[in-house]
């Protein structure tokens, strides 16, 4: 009835939410490496993709092994 599709609904809606952030998630990821590769330090790529200073570091040393 009404009630199971308005759970469909919800469902749909937060898979769609989850599927966008993950895809946002990866495009900062490509973003800050790409950063880092033009020598920007790890506070300013933090600042432009808004990803933890951790996460940053932790690209960073990646890319550093490479």
């Amino acid at each position: 009835g009404l009630k199971d599709e308005k759970k469909d609904e919800l469902k749909l809606a937060e898979g769609l939410a989850e599927g966008l952030a993950e895809g946002e998630n990866k495009a900062n990821i490509a973003t800050a490496q790409r950063l880092l590769a033009m020598g920007l330090s790890t506070d300013q790529v933090s600042a432009a993709t808004q990803l933890p200073i951790e996460h940053i570091e932790k690209l960073k040393s990646s890319l550093d092994t490479k």
